[in-house]
């Protein structure tokens, strides 16, 4: 399969995990899996409010995927502290992909910015416009003729909050973003990082184990729809960034969990009462060791 940063034909799987079978490219050591979603091109009459949404997901939005409300706040700080002041005349454009249960728009949306965010799953979608009164959440993807045809070079701002690692094609986000942003406008992503603690230690446990411990690659990539499909490290990205002609306004590594801690020792552990012993232990450890987990990029779009 070819790598999707250099295109380089790579042939034999490095890692071979328990929901991943992992690539790492001959050519640039961009490390990915082979698994691709279908993509569905939605038609554009697509009705939001023939959607239900069960309890229990929007149990699991509010309390597991949205809990860590520290994160949307530096989200929102980090849109505050790069846009450029001359944007304060005009009202804000934003568009945020993969936008979840919809909490970082709804932030946005009472900062007097004009929102739009891509949604693929229907159901969190629908929760989003329900909970936030979210009114331009869309599930059609970048590639889709609807945002082509309707808001070509028009956004200040996309973001992506830990999505870029769920994407079949990245070089394929970037060029369209470059094409939906006015020429000075903001792509801002943060993502894991391959070049910290967790993926060196899955490698080191993988290696030593001859493959049978991957302890931290096995949550780290998985080929199920919508799953990790690729890890990104400080090179690759910035290299996509530079390819894309993105000027990098800030770049930083740091440590952030989407989820609760035991949401992934349960993906390792499958003893309950292990979990609940080891949880208080590892967010002690977490805090006092200052492991770093993800970065985070700023891009200014400079045209050609």
């Amino acid at each position: 399969m070819k790598c999707k940063i250099c295109s380089y034909e790579n042939k034999d799987i490095t890692y071979r995990l328990v929901n991943a079978n992992l690539f790492v490219c001959e050519n640039c050591s961009f490390h990915y899996s082979r698994y691709l979603d279908k993509e569905e091109l939605k038609k554009t009459n697509f009705n939001v409010e023939s959607i239900n949404v069960p309890q229990e997901l929007s149990a699991y939005l509010r309390n597991q995927l949205q809990h860590n409300n520290e994160r949307f706040e530096n989200h929102c700080s980090t849109v505050n502290k790069y846009l450029p002041a001359s944007k304060s005349k005009h009202k804000i454009k934003i568009l945020d992909i993969g936008s979840g249960g919809g909490i970082f728009l709804s932030k946005m949306k009472a900062m007097g910015m004009d929102c739009y965010g891509i949604e693929l799953d229907e159901k969190r979608l629908k929760f989003s416009v329900d909970e936030y009164g979210l009114k331009n959440i869309f599930p059609y993807p970048l590639q889709s003729e609807f945002w082509m045809d309707n808001h070509r070079k028009s956004f200040d701002i996309i973001t992506l909050w830990d999505v870029i690692e769920h994407v079949n094609s990245p070089r394929q986000i970037f060029d369209f973003s470059q094409k939906l942003l006015k020429d000075d406008g903001l792509l801002i992503i943060d993502t894991p990082c391959r070049d910290t603690f967790y993926h060196k230690f899955g490698e080191l446990s993988y290696k030593l184990s001859f493959g049978k411990f991957p302890s931290f690659l096995n949550i780290m990539y998985s080929d199920h729809p919508f799953g990790h499909k690729q890890i990104f490290s400080k090179n690759d990205i910035k290299t996509l960034f530079f390819d894309y002609n993105f000027d990098v306004l800030h770049f930083s590594i740091f440590h952030e969990l989407s989820f609760p801690t035991d949401y992934y020792l349960k993906k390792m552990i499958k003893d309950s009462i292990f979990v609940d012993f080891l949880s208080s232990i590892v967010k002690k450890l977490i805090k006092i060791s200052q492991i770093k987990n993800k970065m985070a990029v700023v891009g200014k779009l400079k045209r050609m």
